[in-house]
């Protein structure tokens, strides 16, 4: 058998190569997979409520809960004017003792 030498056939359609451009949300997704690997339980929950309860959840629940946080440090920031941050609130609502301990073992905490 011959091969089929017509003008279609010779003819190849142009090759579409893949854009290769990585935008905020792509990179915002990128990044909470890689670094978090996907909150624990969440394909259950989506598998329980359905992706666009999911995705809700995931794009509002951070703000509601960091948001007190944030509110309370900057507060605590604008009260006590000095470098410090969690040793200093602590030691201005105890002493100096407990302040500086919870401090140091709070920090040594990070190292782990």
């Amino acid at each position: 058998m011959k091969a089929s030498t017509s003008s279609s056939a010779t003819q190849s359609p142009p090759l579409l190569t893949p854009r290769r451009a990585l935008n905020g949300p792509g990179l915002a997704a990128v990044t909470f997979f890689c670094v978090a690997g996907g909150a624990f339980g969440l394909e259950d929950a989506v598998g329980a409520s359905g992706p666009l309860v999911v995705l809700l959840a995931i794009l509002i629940l951070p703000w509601l809960w960091s948001f007190p946080t944030a509110l309370m440090t900057a507060e605590l920031s604008t009260a006590m004017p000095e470098d410090g941050g969690y040793v200093v609130w602590n030691t201005w609502s105890s002493d100096a003792l407990h302040g500086g301990g919870d401090g140091a073992s709070r920090y040594s905490l990070l190292a782990y």
